[in-house]
């Protein structure tokens, strides 16, 4: 796949609904532990993590809330509603018209509800699927997300959940149009044993952008759609500090690992803006081990996977997973890599 290693077809895997629907706690769901120097790999609960993660580790939780970005918007140019999906750029706004991409052209106007509206503009060079747009003059997304905006989703046959799904453990700062999902089985009690176990807790920022796209829009590309992040001096300051005394530094999702790879230098800083990394085997994130949940591998996901562990390691484990009936994807079970 041009570069992109396809572990499994989506279709063998069963998709994860939050727990809380099925009478469960958040931290009741499955763990695959991977250990990548020894190649060792294992199966148990989420609540097992904190005996994993030693006094003086650090874990750092992305501290981005997801918001509803996704609309139904008419087109009086179709004559049809349409699922529209709306991201960002470093000035301005890009949009995903989903299952129309084929139909739309420059141009088109979508209105809203309340008869704001936006424009389908270019396609973007580098990934066509999305499209700059232009607003009209009193559009505010934040107030369109209030009263219009549903969650991003990829499953047509999942309900709409409500905000309190997407609410995670350090969640602080709004701002990711997709669901930063690694933390959701952190719960408050897991937290406190791992602090009393001499656990460090570092939080930074990073909202997620657009990212909806398969392994071929991926193939050649070595930068992903700009994503804003914060890093502050506390915490860079804290980072350092663990890694000077022997601990570890433990990202919770990919996002963390992202954010934590702009501002590593052979230490940490602090920093702010836009990234567009796109993290590899030849990547220098300073991050030791990673928290992620059971995501699809024929995208950008396991790439980064890749920069922690072999694929053939991640294969055999994934694939032990999908025999013990893990469920994948943001409401799903987890992953740790960790040496």
């Amino acid at each position: 796949m041009n570069g992109m290693k396809n572990i499994f077809e989506m279709s063998s895997v069963r998709f994860g609904i939050p727990n809380e629907y099925n009478g469960l706690g958040r931290e009741q769901v499955r763990l695959l532990s991977i250990n990548p120097v020894s190649g060792k790999y294992g199966r148990t609960k989420f609540t097992g993590i904190t005996a994993m993660i030693h006094p003086g580790d650090a874990l750092v939780f992305n501290s981005s809330i997801t918001v509803p970005a996704s609309f139904r918007l008419y087109s009086p140019d179709l004559k049809k509603y349409a699922t529209v999906n709306i991201g960002y750029r470093k000035n301005g706004y890009i949009a995903e018209f989903r299952g129309i991409d084929n139909e739309v052209e420059n141009g088109m106007r979508f209105l809203f509800p309340d008869m704001e509206y936006i424009d389908a503009g270019e396609q973007l060079e580098r990934f066509p699927r999305y499209r700059n747009i232009n607003v009209s003059d009193n559009f505010n997304l934040e107030m369109e997300e209030k009263s219009a905006g549903r969650y991003i989703k990829y499953d047509n046959n999942m309900p709409d959940f409500p905000e309190w799904v997407y609410r995670n453990v350090y969640a602080s700062v709004p701002g990711s149009v997709e669901y930063p999902s690694a933390s959701r089985p952190f719960t408050g009690d897991i937290v406190k044993e791992l602090k009393r176990n001499g656990v460090h807790i570092v939080c930074i920022t990073l909202h997620c952008n657009l990212g909806s796209m398969d392994a071929t829009e991926f193939a050649g590309k070595d930068r992903l759609l700009p994503e804003y992040y914060s890093v502050s001096g506390e915490s860079a300051l804290a980072l350092n500090r663990v890694k000077e005394q022997g601990g570890r530094i433990i990202a919770v999702g990919t996002t963390a690992v992202r954010a934590l790879a702009t501002v590593y230098d052979g230490s940490f800083h602090s920093g702010s803006g836009y990234t567009e990394i796109f993290i590899n085997r030849s990547t220098e994130t300073g991050v030791d081990g990673l928290v992620t949940g059971m995501h699809d591998p024929t995208t950008s996901h396991i790439k980064l996977l890749e920069s922690f562990v072999d694929i053939g390691i991640l294969e055999s484990a994934y694939e032990t997973a999908i025999d013990s009936g893990f469920t994948w994807d943001e409401f799903g079970d987890s992953t740790l890599i960790l040496p």
